[in-house]
């Protein structure tokens, strides 16, 4: 999961409390640094949780799904699918 980038935005698209459910699915939840900072949601909650904390870089170059908010960038879709797919 990436920081929502847009200004003013402080929600988080999975929240610590998530992370458990998700990684009953098999699937490994990697959080980019920061991430819940504008929620007072820190990096060691997250890891708490089960999740890998990460540079948005990292969360980016080792994921095959990436949850966001809002709309993926162009960049975000270009690097997940390690071409360009349409988001």
């Amino acid at each position: 999961m990436c920081r929502e980038i847009a200004s003013g935005d402080r929600r988080v698209a999975l929240p610590p409390e998530s992370v458990p459910r998700v990684r009953t699915l098999g699937l490994d939840v990697l959080v980019e640094t920061g991430a819940g900072e504008r929620l007072r949601l820190t990096d060691d909650e997250y890891r708490a949780a089960g999740a890998v904390i990460g540079s948005r870089d990292e969360v980016i170059a080792y994921s095959d799904i990436v949850v966001a908010l809002r709309h993926a960038s162009r960049d975000v879709c270009f690097d997940v699918a390690r071409r360009w797919l349409p988001c």
